[in-house]
C-alpha cells in the first residue's frame, strides 16, 4: 500500500467510528441537537478550510465518479430504483399522515434507513478509488 491508500485507509476508519457513534449514542446526540449542530457545523468548515480543490472540481468529480460506479454495476441500479421507490412511499406516507419519524421511530431508525440506501453506492465508488490510487488494478 501507499501513502494515499493509507490516508485513504485514515479516512474510512474516521467515517465508520463517527457513524458508529451516532448510531450506538442516538439518545445523547437527539437530547443535545441544539448545540451539537454547532460542533458539527464547525467540523465541516475545518474539513472543508483543508480540502485544497475548489468546491466546482470537487463537485464535478464526485459525480463524474458516482456516473461511472452506476453505469458500471446494473445490481447498483437496481438497489437504488428499489430503495428510492420505498423512500418515496415513506414520504408521500409521513406527509400524507402527519407522522414524525424520528418521533415515532427515532434517529437510529433514519440514519440506518439512509446507510442502507447509500452503502453499497460508497462502498463500490470507494473501492474503486483505492484502486486508482494504489495503481489500477494490480494486486495490493
Amino acid at each position: 500500500m501507499n501513502s494515499a491508500q493509507i490516508k485513504q485507509l485514515r479516512q474510512w476508519v474516521i467515517c465508520f467510528a463517527v457513524l458508529g457513534a451516532l448510531v450506538l449514542f442516538d439518545d445523547f446526540f437527539a437530547e443535545n441537537a441544539a448545540w451539537l449542530r454547532w460542533v458539527a457545523f464547525g467540523g465541516l468548515l475545518i474539513a472543508f478550510a483543508q480540502e485544497s480543490r475548489s468546491r466546482a472540481q470537487l463537485e464535478f468529480e464526485g459525480r463524474a465518479r458516482i456516473d461511472g460506479v452506476v453505469n458500471r454495476s446494473p445490481w447498483l441500479r437496481v438497489w437504488l430504483a428499489f430503495w428510492a421507490v420505498v423512500f418515496f412511499g415513506g414520504a408521500v406516507y409521513v406527509t400524507r399522515n402527519s407522522v414524525d419519524v424520528v418521533q415515532l421511530l427515532g434517529f437510529r431508525f433514519v440514519l440506518l434507513g439512509l446507510i442502507v440506501l447509500a452503502g453499497p453506492l460508497i462502498v463500490a465508488s470507494e473501492m474503486q478509488r483505492f484502486k486508482e490510487l494504489g495503481g489500477g488494478d494490480r494486486a495490493i
